[in-house]
């Protein structure tokens, strides 16, 4: 049976054990990871915390709503066998009525069966990093060779004990200035990056160029069986230098000859998806869903653009 544990009930421990010990397990349904996203979150728990799906929630307008909160990718159903983390429909169902829009991103292991339920597959990329350094390269395409080798001929060092602050800086300067991220989304951001650290499970690599400036980097977070590319950044410098090819390939020959898999979270871009394949990984799915059970002059605002969670 599966029971709603409000925020306060949670066992945490009994919480982090089954993230552990899932099939699935991903970075984001631990607890702490969960805390740090400014936003409170529920359990549903199935039998003694055997299989578990966190609720992410808040309130517009005094009314409950499910979200996928800043800097995650993937929740959903988090179960020790295949066969339970495919079979979200009885979670689904279990989801109480108070919260009127649910908007859940489930992760690449669990199954949409429902044909009543509105889902669209979302991109992710997956490297499996067992081969040996020698055969992976094998497996780049042929732009991500040419862009290594450029990569190569400039006098680039890499650094694997960057600080948070350095790469959201960089990234705000460059990328952020085109997007709308709000300063407490880039605090919770360097908050988070800054736990996986202390935890000794988190590292930000950095790359510089001959003036030791920075000029591209990147956030991992080692989790499971595999390490999640979460967040990067770089400058016109280090695009012209071809800084994060340089980075990916050094992080792959790290990597080499482990079971782990490289998670590049995503992307539904075509140009970062093509990126990311180019170092030889593939797409591995996962589902998000959206269910409005919003009253009908609320149905009527959301289709005009007029309520967005």
């Amino acid at each position: 049976m599966i029971h709603h544990i409000r925020h306060k009930d949670i066992d945490t421990e009994k919480w982090d054990r089954a993230i552990h010990r899932s099939l699935n397990g991903r970075p984001y349904a631990m607890s702490w990871y969960l805390d740090a996203c400014g936003a409170a979150w529920d359990a549903l728990v199935e039998d003694d915390y055997q299989v578990v799906m966190p609720l992410v929630h808040r309130k517009k307008r005094g009314i409950p709503y499910v979200f996928p909160p800043a800097w995650v990718q993937q929740l959903g159903v988090f179960a020790p066998d295949s066969e339970r983390a495919q079979n979200i429909t009885p979670f689904l169902n279990a989801i109480p009525q108070e919260f009127k829009y649910l908007e859940l991103w489930f992760n690449s292991e669990n199954r949409i069966q429902d044909s009543k339920i509105e889902f669209y597959d979302s991109v992710n990329i997956e490297l499996d990093l067992s081969q040996t350094y020698e055969s992976l390269p094998g497996n780049y395409s042929k732009n991500t060779k040419r862009n290594l080798k450029k990569a190569n001929g400039f006098d680039l060092s890499i650094d694997t004990h960057g600080s948070p602050e350095a790469l959201i800086a960089l990234f705000k300067m460059n990328k952020g200035a085109n997007l709308t991220i709000g300063e407490d989304d880039y605090q919770r951001l360097k908050h988070l990056q800054y736990a996986g650290i202390h935890r000794g499970i988190a590292q930000v690599w950095s790359v510089y160029d001959e003036t030791n400036t920075m000029v591209a980097g990147a956030y991992f977070l080692y989790y499971h069986d595999r390490v999640v590319f979460m967040f990067s950044g770089q400058n016109e410098a280090g695009r012209e230098k071809m800084a994060m090819f340089k980075l990916m390939d050094h992080f792959i020959a790290e990597h080499a000859e482990n079971d782990i898999i490289l998670d590049f979270e995503g992307s539904n871009d075509e140009n970062t998806a093509r990126f990311y394949l180019g170092f030889g990984g593939e797409n591995k799915p996962y589902p998000r869903v959206r269910i409005n059970r919003l009253p009908f002059y609320l149905r009527w605002l959301k289709s005009r653009e007029e309520w967005k969670p």
